[in-house]
């Protein structure tokens, strides 16, 4: 196998962590010419892009426009302040991109490649520094070009990275019998606190229980080096930065809710949605009257999809929902449902073939207490399951290494089995994603194209601008247009709802030196016609 990956001399050197997120960057940057800057498309992505344009001005949050009602907008809370209902981590990441950079897409490229160096070293930790690398080349693949983590604002990498960082730190506490990587455990699970906190508590929690058991059933016992400053050392530095974490949390939760106990998502929760987080909890109503379109995204959008979720997960699907759920995917949906196919068959195969491996044991562990998560949660999407991605990746090459370890009539057999999977996991990331880009060129999401084109019209016109958005009575709430940024009155486009030609006047009163326009979105081609109070 070394004659096929002769990976060893690079890998044994400190730096060659930082080689495949190094090779992604080179990648997509590469790219650039042909796979442009992506548009942002989702409600979370504005929402995301929002968060990321109010840290990069230096602040937490912003005032509520006094003519907020023109510009409230889905996963955004515009009372009392204006700012997004998610997590700062992703944020915090695109805002470096903003602001050292000139886009917040180049803070996705540099979470991913924080990402792939955190995979590197957490691989380390469970296998040779080789197959680590090599692995890492495949993570960088799989994750690079095309994958939505990347050309997208919804984030992912920054939660798995942390997850990465809280698995790396387990498997050297286990195997080098020492509580060692305080700062590291400590930076992981701050990761995952600041954007996926649900999930990255039941990541956390089954890293302790899995390091209590080892302890408990004496499976570190031999060369402990536990003594007793160590331990006080680990727990304060464990303690240090919760007590920060959860000081810094209290502190924005003010500036944002104003309240030190109310997290922005909870806040949202109660003016908005009518669906609760986790599938069995009941329904409730909102506090806030919303915009009509809005509301109408989580009444009739967000609420069906819990009613679906919940009798799904209670097995009482009937009529339309059941229907539904059997009718056969597009063929990109049908790709990805193959491919997980195969590959849980085959992780559960090898699984099986090494049972006796006490850290495939481990990680079977590890995942079975980081899945809970999905099966509670209302809405699951793969940038969600930070804790899950993490745990099966070194899955995967912890049971490619134990591959080249059988012992067959011919010793080589156990390595070509190696290699062929190598080879073939390598093959589909490469194929997968070549497909993504390649449809992303040839067939782009037509909304954000559209919306991209009418703000770039706008922008090379002279002086500052208002746009009024139409609606149609059935227009689809997937599609949303009325976004803004941190400083609205600063912007030379404003997106704003069409409230009517009364209450328009208030803001044609506003913004008084602005060119005003009119956008019927719900047409084929949305253009923008000058608007006349």
């Amino acid at each position: 196998m070394r004659a096929l990956f002769p990976l060893n001399r690079i890998a044994a050197r400190r730096w060659s962590i930082f080689l495949p997120g190094s090779m992604a960057v080179a990648v997509r940057l590469v790219l650039l010419p042909w796979v442009h800057i992506p548009y942002p498309a989702t409600h979370d992505e504005f929402s995301y892009l929002l968060g990321a344009d109010t840290l990069s001005r230096g602040r937490l949050t912003n005032p509520t426009h006094p003519l907020w009602k023109f510009f409230e907008t889905i996963h955004v809370i515009s009372i009392p302040t204006y700012a997004s209902k998610y997590p700062p981590g992703q944020a915090f990441f695109l805002a470096i991109g903003e602001r050292l950079f000139g886009h917040p897409f180049f803070g996705s490229v540099l979470a991913c490649f924080v990402f792939v160096a955190a995979v590197v070293w957490m691989l380390r930790a469970w296998m040779s520094s080789e197959m680590a690398l090599l692995g890492g080349l495949i993570v960088a693949v799989a994750f690079g070009s095309g994958n939505y983590w990347l050309d997208s604002y919804w984030g992912g990498f920054v939660g798995c990275t942390g997850a990465a960082l809280v698995v790396g730190s387990l498997g050297r506490m286990r195997n080098e019998k020492r509580l060692c990587t305080p700062w590291h455990l400590a930076a992981g699970a701050i990761l995952l606190w600041f954007t996926r906190p649900f999930e990255g508590a039941f990541l956390v929690l089954a890293a302790g229980l899995l390091l209590l058991f080892d302890v408990v059933h004496g499976k570190i016992k031999e060369k402990i080096r536990w003594d007793a400053g160590h331990i006080r050392s680990f727990i304060a530095v464990l303690l240090g930065c919760a007590v920060a974490t959860l000081g810094f949390q209290a502190y924005y939760d003010h500036r944002v809710t104003g309240q030190y106990s109310l997290l922005p998502y909870q806040l949202h929760q109660k003016q908005y949605n009518y669906e609760p987080v986790l599938w069995f909890q009941h329904p409730q109503v909102p506090t806030l009257d919303a915009n009509p379109i809005v509301q109408k995204y989580h009444k009739d959008w967000e609420f069906n999809e819990y009613l679906e979720r919940r009798d799904l997960m209670l097995g009482r699907l009937r009529g339309s929902r059941l229907q539904r759920l059997i009718t056969p995917p597009e063929p990109k949906e049908l790709l990805k449902a193959v491919q997980l196919i195969v590959a849980v068959v085959v992780i559960c195969i090898l699984s099986i073939l090494f049972w006796a491996d006490r850290e495939v044991k481990a990680l079977w562990s590890l995942l079975a207490i980081s899945s809970v998560p999905i099966l509670l949660e209302t809405f699951t999407f793969a940038h969600y399951m930070v804790g899950v991605t993490s745990v099966v990746i070194v899955l995967i090459f912890r049971l490619l290494s134990l591959c080249g370890e059988l012992r067959w009539r011919d010793s080589e057999r156990g390595m070509l089995l190696k290699a062929c999977l190598i080879g073939a996991l390598l093959c589909a990331s490469i194929g997968t994603n070549a497909y993504r880009v390649w449809r992303e060129v040839k067939d782009p999401f037509p909304f954000k194209v559209r919306r991209a084109h009418v703000e770039h019209e706008l922008s090379n016109r002279d002086g500052m601008h208002v746009v009024f958005v139409h609606y149609s009575p059935d227009h689809d709430v997937s599609f949303e247009w009325v976004y803004n940024l941190a400083d609205i009155d600063g912007q030379k486009i404003v997106w704003a709802r069409d409230l009517g030609p009364e209450t328009n006047r208030q803001l044609v009163s506003y913004y008084k030196a602005r060119h005003f326009w009119m956008l019927n979105a719900d047409t084929d081609m949305p253009e923008p016609i000058e608007y006349q109070p």
